[in-house]
């Protein structure tokens, strides 16, 4: 209270060796605290409150909207903790420019009713909400949302679910996205297919000039020619600087290529984890194993090649407004 200028509170991992049922009650004693300043960001990650703990803390949010940046990070929400997460952002009218909410279980059911309000907003720039176990409606939902924060710069939504219809809202929100730096879809099962796609929706977008980093790792890319049409386009976006791509199948030698490129340009490559170190027994092993694919990938690596080729043909001609 004798803080008149403060601007940040964090009260991330305050309660270790509290109750669940003692954290909403000590919460509400610290807020109360510094309620009516002129906050600007809130940090209440790591706190295991539940959603038995937004009584806590809904007073503070409703009645602070000031807030831009809020953390809660690992809090244990779940569904009905994010749904009435959801109507305090709502009732606070808060015009949040970067939201972290990962690892609280939300699922479709809390990823849904928080994609109400963000669509609301239209202010974000950060968005995280990975590992948050979402299924096709959350994801429909909070990709619509994407779309109407026309703004963001930064969107990790990795280890969820993102496939079919998701894809292509996704993609359309890339599409109509012109300041993209950072994007993470690690993790969502998407698939070769569904990748290109995404990966198309840069290389056409306003986006392709912005994007500076982008991690795809494990996301089931099986096939040597759609490898191939993702660096294609990758490697013309002029200022990526840093790609993950890990637990994805390439051929040894398509590394050895891609890593040098992105070498030669200044970039960063990551196509294995840092502790996986494969020796040359392991690694013949593998190329013959690449060698048995060939004949199943010739026709698909013909037609990706030609689409990729026609693609970096059209963006050096192309002039983005």
């Amino acid at each position: 209270k004798d803080a008149p200028n403060i601007k940040k509170v964090n009260f991330s991992n305050s309660f270790i060796g509290k109750l669940k049922e003692e954290i909403p009650v000590n919460l509400k004693a610290l807020l109360e605290g510094v309620a009516g300043k002129d906050i600007d960001e809130v940090d209440l990650s790591d706190n295991a409150f539940g959603p038995s703990g937004i009584p806590g803390f809904d007073f503070f949010l409703k009645s602070t909207p000031s807030i831009k940046k809020l953390r809660m990070i690992n809090c244990g929400l779940g569904p009905m903790g994010g749904a009435a997460l959801a109507n305090c952002l709502k009732e606070g009218g808060l015009k949040l420019t970067e939201f972290y909410a990962g690892r609280n279980r939300l699922e479709s059911t809390g990823y849904t009713a928080l994609a109400e309000v963000l669509k609301d907003m239209g202010t974000l720039v950060k968005l995280e909400m990975p590992q948050n176990f979402v299924k096709k409606e959350g994801m429909i939902s909070m990709m619509a949302a994407l779309s109407m924060n026309t703004g963001l710069e930064h969107v990790h939504i990795h280890d969820n679910w993102l496939k079919e219809e998701a894809i292509k809202e996704f993609c359309g929100f890339i599409r109509s996205s012109s300041s993209l730096k950072s994007l993470n879809i690690s993790d969502c099962d998407i698939g070769g297919l569904g990748v290109k796609k995404i990966v198309r929706a840069i290389g056409v977008s306003k986006s392709r000039e912005s994007i500076e980093e982008f991690l795809c790792n494990y996301n089931e890319v099986e096939r040597t020619s759609t490898a191939k049409f993702i660096f294609n386009v990758l490697r013309v976006c002029p200022n990526l600087k840093r790609v993950s791509f890990i637990g994805n199948l390439i051929k040894t030698q398509l590394k050895k290529e891609f890593k040098e490129e992105f070498a030669n340009t200044g970039r960063t490559l990551i196509l294995n984890e840092e502790t996986e170190e494969q020796d040359p027994d392991e690694e013949e092993d593998a190329e013959d194993e690449e060698l048995s694919d060939d004949d199943e990938d010739e026709e698909d690596d013909e037609k990706d090649t030609d689409e990729a080729k026609e693609l970096e043909n059209m963006f050096e001609n192309l002039h983005l407004e």
